[in-house]
């Protein structure tokens, strides 16, 4: 009787994975394809490398604005599928309540405090870009036009992970895709006659763009599948909002450690070498991170999952899912070293003849890169849903600490940008070590166990 009740959990673990991938697979398989559109698009449209490098510098800076909200979409995602499993609407309620009113309450203090000293900040020797080709004036109003988009996405963005919480991420990845085409619209379709104006009306665009799909989503959500579990005071529970935020506190500590590692590149970039410079990493980025963001893509509802999973024991299943991962991380290694092989090819067909010229180094450093992101996104997913950060809280933290000292002295040294990105593949090579280590006790324990 257990055995055909675990069988059973675990047939719907392995439908709620393959639907959700397939559907993910075809959107966000979409998003990438528009993604990469988009770089040529961008190009076009501003006509200087400078102000590109600088346009991308400022959505880095941007996400790491993002990963400030206290961790409480993840820690709402994570607590309510467990409410989910119940079947205790009232603790749903509670924990969407708490959620929207805590993630507020943030919302409101980072818009008094960035109101307030946000004139004081030099953003041109920030990014190292001179006033005579964009001025304080524009760049201020770029980014504060920007800033306060991700702030309304603070809390619009709650929505994704009660879908992920649903087993709906399809929908998320619709979402995301919308954003991308919206902005892909625009920059393919308009051109502007100074620099300064591409830059503001880019801004706007982008706050419509990021915000817009999200609103539609959450009012078709909470009018239908949470009709009555609308946000609430009355459904605020102090005791929840603890909770969520305790565990969102440590999903926080992880964002900001890997945000340190990872999304810092552009602006170190920037600030140590040149914005032009970034473009150049975007180039190679982007045709590297193709295997990662697939990888993501699939993982992402997978973690939903394997919270649910984990919450039911089912651990024979979660061994299994672990496998499979890692012939398909073996899998995408290959296709790595593919497409480093063909990297000239690829990028002449993207983007044109003679627009890069391959660096044999600068494509083995960021195979490397690839390759960490992907088992990373692995790892990471699976160590998420069941709730275990531990690992990485420690080498993630190591890695945040030695990242800027470790770029400086890369980049001095070989007189190059790509230090930045060496540093990261250093730091991120760490967890990609541990974490494993990691699995393979606690599967080797429970399994036990439960034989």
């Amino acid at each position: 009787m257990i055995l055909h009740f675990k069988e059973k959990l675990s047939n719907e673990n392995n439908r709620i994975v393959i639907l959700n991938s397939i559907g993910a697979f075809i959107l966000k398989g979409s998003s990438l394809l528009i993604t990469l559109m988009t770089l040529p698009a961008f190009m076009k449209y501003f006509g200087n490398q400078e102000v590109l490098g600088l346009w991308f510098a400022i959505l880095s800076i941007l996400s790491w604005v993002f990963s400030f909200d206290l961790g409480i979409g993840n820690g709402l995602r994570n607590y309510l599928v467990k409410s989910l499993i119940k079947d205790n609407k009232d603790l749903v309620k509670s924990y969407i309540s708490s959620a929207y009113i805590l993630t507020a309450i943030i919302v409101f203090v980072a818009t008094l405090f960035i109101s307030l000293f946000f004139k004081y900040i030099k953003w041109n020797v920030i990014f190292n870009i001179p006033s005579n080709l964009v001025s304080e004036n524009v760049i201020n109003l770029t980014i504060l036009i920007s800033v306060f988009g991700v702030l309304i996405q603070f809390l619009l963005k709650l929505v994704s992970s009660i879908l992920y919480a649903l087993q709906k991420s399809v929908i998320n990845n619709l979402l995301q895709l919308a954003s991308s085409i919206l902005i892909l619209l625009f920059v393919s379709n308009f051109d502007f006659q100074d620099l300064s104006t591409s830059l503001v009306v880019l801004s706007i665009i982008h706050f419509a763009a990021i915000n817009l799909p999200l609103l539609i989503v959450t009012i078709i959500i909470f009018s239908t599948v949470l009709k009555g579990s609308i946000p609430s005071f009355k459904y605020f529970k102090k005791d929840r909002a603890n909770e969520v935020i305790k565990l969102g506190g440590v999903f926080l500590w992880v964002q900001i450690m890997y945000m340190l590692i990872i999304v810092t590149d552009e602006f170190l970039i920037a600030y140590l070498s040149s914005t032009s410079h970034v473009v150049e990493y975007q180039v190679y980025n982007r045709v590297f991170t193709i295997s990662g963001s697939i990888v993501l893509l699939v993982m992402t509802p997978v973690w939903s999952v394997i919270t649910k999973a984990y919450a039911e024991s089912d651990y024979l299943w979660l061994a299994r899912l672990y496998k499979i991962l890692k012939s398909v991380f073996l899998l995408m290694v290959f296709l790595q070293i593919i497409i480093t092989v063909f990297l000239q090819d690829i990028i002449n067909f993207w983007l044109g003849e003679n627009v890069i010229t391959v660096n044999s180094l600068y494509s083995i450093v960021f195979m490397f890169l690839g390759i960490t992101f992907i088992w990373n996104s692995i790892l990471s997913s699976i160590s998420n849903g069941m709730g275990e950060l531990k690992t990485q809280i420690i080498y993630f933290t190591i890695g945040a600490a030695i990242k800027f000292p470790l770029s400086f002295i890369l980049v001095y040294y070989l007189e190059s940008w790509i230090g930045v990105v060496i540093s990261s593949v250093i730091c991120m090579s760490m967890y990609c070590v541990a974490q494993p280590i990691w699995l393979s006790k606690f599967f080797k324990r429970t399994l036990s166990l439960q034989h």
